[in-house]
Parts: structure tokens; sequence; C-alpha cells
């Protein structure tokens, strides 16, 4: 109902004129936009915001001698207010109300939503006790008595059944559930906590979360690449499930991270912070962009928590509210401490600061191993206690004599002498020329290696860019790689072992060389056995012969080696595998050879460190299967905020600002912390004015599709004023009297009077409050967008019940990504297979540059803002995606099915779609039409087999028995039929 529909009301009743009620919406209306709460846009230095101003042009008790009204009225197109180029007029009743206002004393009040709660009981007629059911209801009924309205009758139980399962879990009930309702067998209230205990329930309330929280797969903008968020979508499912406090759930999501008591799944919380578009795109300023980043938590918290309108003063002081300009660079200060970059280039999936989200699984898992990985270092421990004895017995069993290997060519550091590298240049070995390499002439290099970084091990190469010759080389994750160069890349051989070798620890490598020029004729052995490797380069086409001399621990640009070496030798044929054992067992049979016996030969350690290998590489692959999500964490620096001339990120102007909450509601207390816990305290400090009245605003506004304030975004000057203001004060007041107990406060609403009224109306009580703004009868409304599709799926018998996880991509047509957005780095759209394709709506994939048109098509937002209020709109397009879209096809052929296998009576297989979709019986009318719609649709599919084909065509159903396929085929048509009614589709 308009402010100016409602002030006329009063005034026909004779009530008094209302400052909030009456005269600030004209005020703010005619007048704001020169004389309100924006210094820069102020005209005649007059603010009409402000009492003391008013009273310059305003004269109480005379409004003929007032300079306000004479200025409405004024001849002088030149003088009269508004201006004429503000394409705003005053109107008549408008300007009845400022006169009556100055006439009665130029009355003053703060904005209702800007002061606490007011206690105040409700007094309904007595004639409506009996009505009530719950405290709320008397609010209702004082209100309809003073309109002169009654409340209406109550809706009949199945009626009521089926719109409460709906509100409270997004699905209509099952046909169980209706007849042991409808037999008497459970009570309202049972229901109503049974639904309330419901996963279901959180699927449902996450959804309507996930519209505030802008929360998408992607991450937006061009690029828009794949983001992996779903974790912090799942904490809002468990948040919901467990009925988290309301306080606790807005300070998770605001400072997780900093609450005394955090924990990972606190600050996982913060992920709705982080789920705001990122830019990947090269070439971006990355200031510009972090600054956007900043704007829009700021912007989405004072939306979500608030209902404020706080980003009209990001560029400018606020037209109508009373938020300046450094009160939003203030609050955006909470924000601003944000460790985080404005550009990520090219960066596909998450962006730091990140937070690890491993599933219970996964936990116990890593828990399991890790606990296995300890008690194999224990033994190993143990086992090295008792190494010496059992590298006696091995030596005396008579491994020396058989360990020579003749031939060498070249041998270093004999018994008792180690090469000590120190990682700088200087500190590498020169062995001289008396080696040749050449790419047809076989050899061998071996030696033993404990290396401490990555570099070269030894290499004889040049040092131009042609880099010929030869090495052996760790990378930098320490994976030993092999090089015989001619001309590096276009005449070369790499190859590359797949394990790396672990720092600090002896191992004995090999290279061996046939001589043949080719990858494979290159061997790689560690502690005497083969090792797997990549080849990288297999091109080699001439001499590697150089005139460098070999080097122990440098080449140019591999970085010098810091380690130890011993036993390096050199042969001119290739090794086999059993020789090179040989040498790897030389050194152990050593009197000085414990280190290499228990790393080769000591069955025991060789066995249990092949063990834990295993485990740390499960370890290893576990760890890179758990998911990330996106959090918050703030710098350890602390970054100056200044305001930025008309909200530019390159132009900041004036002092610093410390984070603060905005003047009009008297800032941060003394003391308080000025951080994002500081801002999180205050959001649910039980005198905050607006946290609690907007979210019983939202939970009121998912039974009766309006909250109490019609505009959930804007509880400020401009937006709806409550018809029900002293009902929102007490169900706000009691949601923090009972510990922000959101599902006690969905209880009431639910059980209640008001909430159980029929949705049926007169003409005439629709024509006088078509919006049902004075609750005088209950709610009907369209189902949104998931609900349509999950009720479709559900009562098909579709629908795929397994809760959270990542996120999957129902039928979409084709080529549509592609289309739109050229894919944007993520190719062709992927239909998810099996259960996946028909799990709840909730679930589906969120592409912010291509919405799935299964969702936009029923007025689901973008995802690309923060969204508190969703449109409502009946198109012929919404009928065609029932008729015709895959999903719903396919619905209703499943339904067919469960319709055919009810009964063996037609009628009965009518009445159980009719229950199935509608939650009631049909009457004998809508029998008679439905009979003769089958008979139709089973005449024409019996005469066109080509018809049945056509649609047997579409979504992925196999047909049912060839005998009965057209008699399934005209009750597919009915079940779409009864899909597609206004009642299906309708919450009434």
């Amino acid at each position: 109902m308009s402010f100016a529909l409602t002030s006329l009301l009063a005034f026909a009743g004779g009530d008094p004129v209302e400052f909030g009620r009456d005269v600030l919406p004209v005020l703010s209306e005619l007048c704001f936009d020169c004389h309100g709460p924006d210094a820069a846009a102020r005209k005649a230095d007059l603010r009409l915001d402000v009492r003391d101003d008013v009273l310059f042009v305003a004269e109480p008790g005379a409004p003929d001698e007032s300079e306000l009204v004479a200025r409405l009225l004024h001849d002088d197109p030149e003088r009269r207010m508004p201006p004429a180029g503000s394409g705003k007029v005053a109107t008549p009743e408008q300007i009845e109300v400022l006169r009556r206002w100055i006439e009665e004393g130029v009355a003053w009040e703060s904005h209702w939503a800007f002061v606490p709660p007011a206690p105040r009981a409700a007094e309904p007629p007595e004639d409506r006790e009996a009505w009530i059911r719950d405290p709320l209801d008397g609010y209702v009924a004082e209100r309809l008595a003073a309109a002169g309205l009654a409340p209406s009758p109550a809706a009949d139980d199945a009626t009521w059944l089926r719109r409460v399962t709906l509100d409270l879990t997004g699905l209509p009930p099952t046909l169980d559930e209706l007849d042991v309702f409808l037999a008497g067998e459970t009570t309202d209230a049972e229901i109503v906590d049974r639904l309330l205990a419901s996963r279901a329930r959180a699927e449902h309330r996450t959804r309507e979360w996930l519209d505030i929280a802008r929360y998408a797969d992607t991450n937006g903008y061009q690029n828009d690449f794949r983001r992996d968020q779903w974790p912090w979508r799942d904490w809002v499912l468990r948040a919901f499930e467990s009925n988290m406090p309301y306080d606790r759930f807005v300070a998770e999501q605001v400072a997780g991270d900093l609450l005394p008591d955090a924990t990972d799944e606190s600050t996982l919380g913060t992920g709705f912070q982080r789920n705001h578009r990122t830019v990947t795109e090269a070439g971006s300023i990355d200031e510009e962009w972090r600054v956007e980043n900043v704007a829009d938590r700021a912007e989405t918290t004072a939306t979500a928590f608030l209902g404020l309108t706080l980003g009209c003063a990001r560029c400018h002081d606020h037209k109508y509210d009373p938020l300046s300009q450094r009160d939003y660079y203030a609050f955006y200060g909470f924000f601003d401490q944000v460790d985080e970059k404005g550009v990520y280039q090219e960066t596909r999936g998450n962006v730091a600061p990140l937070l690890r989200v491993p599933s219970r699984q996964q936990s116990l898992s890593l828990m399991s191993l890790e606990q296995e990985v300890e008690e194999v270092d224990q033994q190993l421990d143990e086992l090295g206690e008792s190494a010496p004895e059992r590298h006696a017995v091995w030596r005396a069993e008579g491994s020396g004599p058989a360990l020579e290997v003749p031939g060498a060519t070249l041998t270093f550091a004999g018994a008792g002498q180690r090469i000590e590298l120190d990682g700088t240049p200087e500190g590498h070995l020169e062995l001289g020329r008396a080696v040749a390499f050449e790419s047809d002439r076989p050899f061998t290099v071996s030696l033993w290696v404990r290396p401490e970084s990555h570099g070269a091990v030894y290499s004889r190469m040049a040092d131009d860019d042609g880099y010929r010759g030869t090495d052996l080389v760790l990378l930098g994750d320490m994976r030993p790689a092999v090089h015989l160069i001619h001309a590096w890349t276009q005449n070369a051989i790499k190859v590359v072992g797949t394990a790396p070798l672990a720092k600090g620890r002896w191992h004995h490598v090999a290279v061996t060389y046939d001589g043949s020029s080719k990858a494979a004729g290159v061997g790689l052995l560690v502690n005497g056995r083969p090792v797997e490797v990549t080849v990288e380069a297999d091109s080699l086409d001439g001499t590697i012969a150089t005139e460098e001399p070999l080097r122990l621990g440098l080449r140019r640009y591999a970085g010098a080696l810091r380690g130890t070496l011993h036993d390096l030798r050199v042969d001119e044929r290739a090794l086999g595998a059993s020789e090179v054992l040989r040498l790897a067992a030389r050194r152990a049979a050593r009197d000085d050879g414990v280190p290499f016996f228990r790393e080769c030969f000591d069955a025991p350690t060789v066995e249990r460190r092949r063990r834990a290998a295993v485990l740390r590489a499960e370890i290893a692959q576990i760890e890179r299967e758990i998911p990330t999500a996106m959090v918050l964490r703030d710098r350890a620096e602390p970054r100056t905020t200044r305001v930025l001339d008309r909200g530019r990120y390159d132009h900041p102007v004036g002092d610093p600002i410390a984070p603060d909450v905005p003047e009009v509601f008297g800032g941060l207390d003394d003391g308080a912390p000025r951080n994002r816990l500081g801002l999180a305290r205050w959001l649910v400090d039980p005198e905050n004015p607006l946290t609690a009245r907007v979210a019983v605003n939202r939970v009121w506004a998912s039974f009766f599709g309006r909250g109490l304030v019609d505009t959930p975004e804007d509880f400020g000057v401009r937006g709806d004023r409550p018809e029900h203001g002293a009902l929102l004060d007490a169900l706000a007041r009691d949601l923090v009297a009972s510990g922000w107990d959101l599902a006690a406060l969905e209880r009431r609403i639910a059980l209640s009077a008001t909430y159980r009224q029929t949705s049926d109306a007169s003409p005439e009580l629709r024509e006088r409050d078509p919006e049902n703004e004075l609750l005088a009868r209950g709610p009907r409304h369209r189902l949104d967008a998931e609900a349509v599709r999950d009720q479709a799926l559900a009562v098909s018998g579709l629908l795929a019940h397994r809760w959270g996880g990542p996120s999957v991509k129902p039928y979409q047509p084709d080529g549509l990504w592609a289309e739109l957005a050229g894919g944007a780095g993520q190719g062709a759209y992927v239909p998810s297979t099996g259960d996946d394709l028909f799990r709840r709506s909730l679930y589906t994939y969120r592409k912010r540059t291509v919405p799935h048109p299964l969702l936009t098509t029923f007025d689901a937002p973008g995802f690309e803002l923060c969204t508190a209020r969703r449109a409502r709109t009946n198109t012929p397009l919404q009928a065609l995606a029932l008729l015709n879209g895959p999903t719903y096809v396919e619905a209703a052929r499943h339904l067919a099915t469960r319709m055919l296998e009810a009964s063996e009576d037609e009628d009965g297989r009518l009445r159980q779609g009719v229950r199935l979709v509608l939650s009631r019986a049909p009457s004998a009318a809508e029998l008679g039409v439905l009979r003769g719609a089958l008979a139709g649709h089973r005449e024409r599919y019996a005469a066109d087999p080509g018809a049945v084909r056509s649609l047997l065509g579409v979504g992925s159903t196999a047909p049912p028995d060839a005998e009965r396929t057209a008699e399934w085929a005209a009750m597919t048509m009915v079940a779409s039929t009864l899909l597609n009614l206004d009642e299906a589709v309708t919450r009434r």
C-alpha cells in the first residue's frame, strides 16, 4: 500500500499525522534531492532532513505562513518547488500531508528503522481472541480491526500441509505424509517440527541465502573461470541443519577467522565475503580491482545484515539516508585489511587467501595414514640402532669379493674420502678432461650422493647457449635429470626421473648410455634399481664432445649443489643393472658402509622405507584432492584507508579513517576492536536497531512471499514502511530473547492463525489490498525457480536426495555457453549423468556469465551482486519451458509411470497424479476433463507411432513395455498438463 494511500486512510479516520509514516516519505520524495543529507548536492544551505532547518521554512501551527507550503504552491515556475527540471510535481495529497503536519505542530521523530525496536503489547479486539494461535496474531488482529477488516477463514488441512511443506523445505509433501495428516494421526506442531528438523529445510534456507551471498561456481567477468567455493555453500547447509544461532551465523561470516574460539569451520564461514567476482584478465590494474572487491564486501554486508543501501554513499553523501561518504569508507575500512590481490592474472580456480577443507572421510584417512607413517618411522629408528649387527652378519656371509666390477675408466674419492659441496660456484670440484663423452660411445657414470639442495651433481658441458655436453642435475623438485646435448633444445636428449631424491639421505645414482643417440638408450638407476623416467627431448644427432672439464657440483644455470658425494666412477661401457647393484653394494660392504647397507641391502629397513614411501604417496594424493575455499585473512601490516574522491581507486583524499560503523548509530563503543570482529559484535548487539528486524523480515518473506517491509534491501527513508511495524518490532525482540533461534521463529509463523488463513479472497479485498500488506488473507504466490523444478522432480520420483558436495550440471540447451560466452575458458557444457542430473536445484552449477536457463526463466537472479529480493513474473517463456524443457518432459514421463503403476483403474491413475502434484483429490469436474484429455492423447498416439518416438527422444528414460507404449505416452501428456497447472506452480 502506498504511503499516500496510507495517509489518506488515516486522515479519513481523523487520525493525527505521523511524521515517519506520512511526512518523511513526502519530504524524501520531493525535497531531499536538493535539501537532504548529501552536502555536495545541497541547495541554499538548507536541510529538510534536520528539524532545526525545517523550522526556518515551516511555522508550527501556521501552514499558510510557512515558506515550505508557499513554495510548493508558488505561481512562478522559477520559484515553485520541486524545480521544474527535477521531473517531480507535488500532488494535492502530498501538499495536504505537509499542511496538516505543520498545522499540528511540526512533530519530529527519527526514522523508524534507525531506532531500536520499542516494546508494545498487542491490543486485539476481544472478539478476535479466539482466533489467535500465537502472540503475533494479536498484532495482526489489532491492525485488521483498525482497517475495518476481519481475518479470512482457515485454509483446509491439505492446502495448509502443502503450503507449510513447500515454505519450510521447498518440496511438496509426499502422499504418505498427506494421508497420515488427513487421517488425524499427526498434529500441526508435529508436522512443523519434523519439517524443521529435515535436511530439506536446510537445503531450502541455504538456497535462499545464496542469493544474498552472490554465490556462484565461477569468478565472473570476461574469463569467468571455474572456482570451487562449494565448501562454503556446504558450511551454510551445516549452519541451517544445526540451527546455528543467527548471531553466530552473522559473526562467522563477517569475522569467523578473528573470533576468540576461531576454528577452520568458523573461518570457512568468511567465504561469504569472498563470493564476489574476481578479475583474472591480464592488463587489469591491481589496485582498481582490489578496491572493487572491498567495496563489494562492504555493500553486501550492509545489505545482507542491515538492509542499508550503503553503496549510495560511495561517491557522495547518501541523498536520503543519514549516511555520509565518510561513513561509507569507515565501514569499508573493516574489509580494507584483507590480504588479497585485485588481479590474479589468468589464474584458474580459487585465489588466495584459501582454506583447505577436507571431507570427513579425507580427514579420517589422513589421520590413519599419518599414524601409520609415525609407527613406521619409529620402527626405522629402532632398526637403525641394530643395523651394525645386521651389517656385520651380511658382510660375513661373503658379500665382499663378489662385489668387484672391473674396468673403470676413472674412479675418485676412494675409501674414507668424501667430497663436500657447499652450494656455491666456488665450492665445486674440477676433475679435468681424462674422461671423454661422445654421442656414439657408451658410458656409465655412478656415484653416491647425499643432496641438501637441488643443482648439478656432475657436468661436462660448454657454457655457451648451446650447452654441448652431458650432465646429471637435480631439478628444483629434486627429480634427477640427464642431458646429452649437441645444441639445446633442438638437438638433444633429456630424460627425467619421476621420483625425487630425498634431501639429507644417501642415494647411489647411476647414469648408463648405450651410444645409440636415442633416449631409450639412457638408463637411470637409483640404489641399484632402474627408475621410471619421462622423456622430454629425443632428437640427438651430433657430437656431445666439449673441451670443458668434468665438474662435480656445478653447471651453468643449473645451480651449485650443496651436499656430499662419494665413490664417483666412470666406465666406458653401459653397465648392466646387476653390475650397478654390485657397485652400490661395494660401499655397503666396507667397515664404514652401514648407512649404505641400510639404504640398499638391509631388508627390514628397505621394506619399511618402501612402506613409508607408499603411505606418504597416499597422503600426498589425498592432499591434492582436498578442496579449498576462498576465505578472509587480514594483512600483517595494516593498510591506511581514506575517502576515495568520487569513489575512484586512485584518488584518496583527506586524513586516514579508522574502521567504524555509521555515525547515525553512534559508532563503535570505546574499546571495541577496530576490525571485523568489532563489526561482527556490533551487528549482533541487542541494541542494534536493524539486524534482528532485517532477519525477521527475511524469514517472514519466505512464508508470505513478501516481507513485513517490502524492500528488504532498503530499510532506509525511501524504503517501504511496514504496515505491521509493531509486529516486526515484537518479533525482532523475541528473536534476540530466544538466543537468535531462527527455527523457533519459523515454527511460530508456521503455526500461527495469520499463516493458516485461506488465500482465497473477495474481489473487494483484493482491490483494497492487492499485495496483502494488511494480512487479511493467507499468502499466495508463484513458486521460486528452484522449487518449480524440484517439485517436478519430487512428484515424479526422479529427485536424487544427495547432500552437499560439488555443483552438478543438469540438462541445458546445447551450445549455450559457446554462443553467449565463447565457453569463457571452460570449454563446452557437459551435462552430468545418473542421479546428478536430478539433484536439487540448489546444487546446479552457477556460471555468472551464462546463468542456467532453468533458473533465469523463472526469475532467479544473476549471481554477480547481492540480491535481497527476487522478482516474480508469469511469462509465456515459463510455460514453454514447463512443456518442452528436457527436465520437465523427463519428469512428466516418470510421473506417468507412477500413475500407471498406482492402479489398474483409469480414474485411480488420474487421482494419483492430481494428489501427487496438487496434494489434494480432484473434483468430479476436474476428473472428467482429465479423462477426456487422456482419451484424446490415447487416440492420437495409437494412430501415430512417430509421435511416440518423438516423445521418447527427449531425455534419457527408457521406453516402457511395448504393449503399453501408447497408453504410457498418453499418460505422459496428462502428467505434463498437471505439472503445468497454475495451481502446481503456485504456493497458495
